[in-house]
């Protein structure tokens, strides 16, 4: 009898903190919401000519001015690219343009009426990398441009 008893408890005790696993666990921050949690400062940024040429940093060559700028992606679809301290135009105005993020990861920026599309390579909560082919001269420019949050 006491074998029968104490099996039951122990079933009952197992029950019961099994029903600690059916918590709902949070759901992961979409796309969108790691994208407007953060303004953007390019960090990185490599240029590879054809399919099998070596990848060349291109960051490095960037004028400091380029390297200032902050990236913001509001709600919306509104984007703004702030030039910071060592404005380039010598206006340093925001430029503000929309921004869309596709279900594909395609991200697509209208500014000043051009369109820039690009592949999200890697979305977190501090790191963001887009990829961006290009067909110049016959021969495709892949260039990859990485930010970090702030």
């Amino acid at each position: 009898m006491k074998t029968v008893t104490m099996l039951a408890l122990l079933l009952a005790a197992g029950s019961l903190s099994a029903c600690e696993d059916d918590e709902p666990q949070p759901r992961p921050a979409s796309g969108e919401t790691l994208l407007m949690a953060k303004t953007w400062a390019l960090t990185g940024a490599t240029e590879q000519y054809g399919a099998h040429a070596p990848v060349e940093d291109a960051y490095a060559d960037l004028d400091s001015c380029k390297k200032d700028d902050l990236d913001s992606y509001r709600p919306n679809g509104v984007f703004s690219s702030d030039q910071g301290p060592l404005a380039c135009s010598g206006l340093g105005q925001p430029h503000v343009g929309t921004c869309r993020l596709a279900a594909n990861q395609e991200l697509t920026i209208v500014l000043h009426g051009n369109e820039q599309r690009s592949k999200v390579l890697e979305l977190t909560a501090t790191k963001l990398v887009l990829q961006e082919p290009q067909l110049k001269n016959d021969e495709l420019v892949t260039h990859t441009y990485t930010f970090t949050g702030r």
